[in-house]
């Protein structure tokens, strides 16, 4: 009688192979899809308060009480997104600027909002390279100089 052992073996050493290797593959696909998903999610949540911040800037601009609630609801939607999802440095300019009262009518607030905007794109990969604040005032404001 051959002894059958060596090809049980090796058949048996196969398939665990193969099954521990579809095993991992899944285990680090999903690990990878659940940090794509969590990312999206930050960058939404930080997309949408910024969002909610320039709708809200033009809708008392105009007086318009609607839209002006409708902005509010997005950036408290968007803020509890970003305390569940957002990065600690971002959270932290975020409450520095609700703490000088959420507008801009202080440098302090303004500093605070465009330290959140710098954090909120090194958090998104984007660059860990910062933008010089007046660069971005630039951008935020019309080029005149008017703030909202």
């Amino acid at each position: 009688m051959q002894n059958l052992g060596g090809p049980v073996v090796t058949g048996v050493f196969t398939l665990l192979g193969v099954a521990g290797g579809a095993l991992l593959h899944f285990l680090f696909s999903r690990r990878a899809a659940n940090a794509a998903n969590v990312l999206e999610m930050e960058t939404s949540s930080y997309c949408d308060f910024v969002r909610g911040v320039a709708e809200i800037a033009i809708a008392r601009s105009r007086g318009d009480a609607q839209a002006a609630k409708r902005a509010s609801a997005l950036i408290l939607d968007a803020k509890a997104r970003m305390i569940i999802y957002g990065e600690e440095r971002v959270l932290r300019h975020l409450a520095g600027f609700w703490r000088c009262g959420a507008s801009f009518g202080s440098d302090s607030a303004r500093q605070h909002f465009w330290s959140m905007l710098q954090s909120m794109r090194r958090a998104s990969r984007r660059s860990a390279r910062a933008i010089p604040a007046a660069d971005i005032e630039l951008l935020v404001w019309e080029p005149e100089g008017r703030k909202p």
